[in-house]
This record gives C-alpha cells, structure tokens and sequence, in this order.
C-alpha cells in the first residue's frame, strides 16, 4: 500500500485493538513484476447490461456456451477480449478484460481506461468502481502471480444507446424505408469499436470530449448539461477543423493568400507614422490572420465534411452554443423555471450533433438515435424529425 492511496484511517486502543483504513489502490508484489505478462481485469457488477448494439462473437465459460457475449478488440497489434462472467452459486457477476498477448502492466490498465470510456460512449454505462487487475504467465490465468486492487467512483447502469438496431429496423419498416435503410440497421463492427478505443487511448482531446458526454449524461442540471455539451462540441469542432485547416481557409491557394498578405502589410507600412506602436501591432496581427476562418466556418465545417445534415434547429442551436459556454442561455432568466422542455430539446440536439461527428470520426456508417426526436416522442410533442437518421 502507497501512503498516497490511503484515503482515511483510525486506530482504537482498547482490546483488541482495531486498525481500520479505506484506501484507493492495494496490491501484491512489486509493480515492476506485473511487467511483460498476460493482464486481465475483472470488475464487480451489481446489475447487468447487454452487449446488442455491439458485433459479438459466442463465448465458452466453464460448460455454458454464451452466444454474442464476447467482443474482441485490436489495439498496437494486440487483442483483447471483453466478455461478463457470472457465478451462480457465488451471485457474482463480473465485466472482463483480457489480453491475448503479454503486454505491460501500464500499457494494459490505459487500454482498460480507454475501453470503459468507449463503452459508457456508446451505451450510457460507465463500469468503473472496484478494479481487481491480474497478471498471469499463461493465457488460460491457470496461474495467478500478481493482483492490484483499484477503487475508483461508482458504477453507472443506464441503457442510453447511440444506436439501437432493432429498434431502427421496426422504426424504418414502420415508415416503409426499411429496403431503402436496411443496410445501415446493423450493429457496431468490432472493427468500428476498436478504431474507438484507439482515438480515445491515442488522443487526449478526443478522451476529454467522450469524458465530458458521460459527465453530461449523468448531470440532473439542465442548463449545466447544455454547457458541458457546447463544451464538448466546441472542442470536437476545433479538432476536426484544425485536422483540415488548408480546406476552410477563405483563400485556397497558398501564394495568392501570402501575396495579399504581404500586400496588406505594404499598405500598413505606409501609415506607419499615423499610428502608435500599440495599434500598429493589432493591425499587424489581424493582417496575419486575415485568412483565418470564421468561428461560425470552423463549427459548420466538420458537418459538411463529414456529409452529415443539420436541421434548421441543429443550425440554430449550433449558432448559439456560445451562450451556454459563457454560463446563459438563449432564454431570459425569469423565463428559465418554465423552459425545461425547451432546455431537453436543446440538450437532445447538441447530443446528436456530437454522436455523429465522434462517429464519423471513426469512420462508422450506418444508423443513429436523434435525441430530440426521442425527446418529442416521449414529451408526446409535434413530431417534426425523424427517430433515426442514417450517417
């Protein structure tokens, strides 16, 4: 135990005497021993969630065979296997992580990280809470050398899917496009899903961008929510644009663009002696950023890029997210009390907008939920959208 991962203790005198601690991480040998090992993680689960939306291949546990119950990943040339455990007799039920190569301890717990993040993305469920890491020798763990125990804060069970396969086919059938859609109706690859983790693992944007979803999901506070969101999708928009900066730039042709510069400068230089030192420097500085995009082009253009279509709201929530990152909202304060269905939808828009460009980002093709038509529908109010749209 690290003094660092204790997080209380006490102490009584009396016979027999008590030694009681709470402490963040314990474990067994030394950490440099939990190097170049098979690594497996296994974390309790008080209740039970699905695999369906994802790719899955059957599984064998003891003597029952678990048909869609493992997803493989491939991450740096190694894979992993996640799969649920339960034992009966015991009535423990576990989510596990395994790899299927010796790979190093540090390595394998950022993976783990990376895959729960993914998941709680994709699903609403964040699996976090009493982490129990084991190292083996052998791929079967015939053999447990070494185990590290984490606490971190508690799980989150909630079926808040992005897609939803069955329900997108019923969906389409029942507005007669399902022949038209059929081929986007299908679950996400594990191909897809890997490609997921990967971004998150590799980019720390990206990770701070599907963290900040999951804090919004389990935010009560709706105006709270709407900030977190514009925050997440004001950090993703910025990514993809600064990705492709040479496509938004006002002049394509880099020659043109450091010529008209360069003239814009001469004309400066004449005036030179008209202005202070302070308001030459500002001119000068937004004369080399004259071919800089506007905000309104950096946040419109991932959606164009990606082919992905707004609707007139998405637009005009899009335009105005910049309320909610300054702490207000489009609505006056004494209005607030009394705006709570328009505050969801707005969430509901700012939700999907974000999915879908974390999607695409991936490279997925295929269905997704439209959160504020979901919202419509169960606020049983004019339905003016689609429950699924096809990116």
């Amino acid at each position: 135990i690290e003094y660092k991962d204790i997080v209380s203790l006490s102490f009584k005198f009396k016979v027999p005497q008590i030694f009681k601690f709470h402490i963040r991480k314990i474990y067994s040998g030394k950490l440099s021993q939990y190097e170049n090992s098979y690594q497996r993680l296994l974390i309790p689960i008080e209740n039970d969630f699905s695999f369906e939306i994802f790719t899955c291949k059957k599984v064998k546990i003891e003597e029952t065979i678990i048909f869609n119950g493992l997803i493989e990943i491939k991450l740096d040339n190694s894979s992993f296997h996640i799969y649920k455990y339960e034992n009966s007799d015991a009535k423990e039920k576990y989510l596990i992580i395994e790899s299927l190569q010796k790979v190093d301890f540090v390595k394998f717990k950022k993976i783990c990280d990376s895959i729960i993040l993914s998941f709680a993305f994709m699903t609403g469920t964040l699996i976090q809470n009493k982490n129990f890491y084991q190292t083996s020798k052998s791929i079967d763990f015939s053999e447990i050398e070494n185990t590290l125990y984490e606490k971190k804060d508690s799980n989150i069970f909630k079926r808040n899917y992005i897609i939803d396969p069955p329900k997108a086919k019923s969906y389409f059938k029942s507005i007669n496009k399902y022949e038209e859609y059929k081929n986007y109706c299908g679950t996400i690859s594990e191909e897809t899903f890997s490609v997921l983790i990967s971004t998150i693992n590799c980019y720390s944007i990206f990770e701070r961008c599907c963290r900040l979803m999951t804090e919004a999901d389990n935010n009560k506070q709706y105006l709270t929510k709407a900030g977190i969101l514009s925050i997440a999708l004001e950090t993703l928009t910025t990514l993809i644009s600064e990705k492709n900066a040479e496509n938004i730039k006002p002049i394509k042709n880099k020659t043109k663009s450091n010529t008209f510069r360069n003239d814009l400068l001469n004309v400066l230089n004449q005036y030179i002696e008209d202005f202070d030192e302070e308001t030459t420097k500002i001119l000068t500085s937004k004369i080399n950023e004259i071919n800089r995009p506007t905000n309104s082009k950096k946040l419109a253009y991932p959606f164009e890029f990606y082919g992905i279509k707004l609707s007139r709201k998405d637009i005009e929530i899009l335009n105005h997210r910049n309320k909610f990152l300054h702490g207000t909202s489009p609505f006056d304060e004494s209005e607030l009390n009394n705006k709570e269905t328009e505050l969801l939808l707005i969430i509901g828009h700012l939700t999907f907008m974000i999915n879908a460009l974390i999607l695409k980002y991936i490279g997925y093709k295929g269905h997704i939920i439209n959160n504020s038509a979901v919202i419509q529908h169960r606020k049983n109010l004019e339905k003016t959208e689609q429950l699924f749209e096809i990116i």
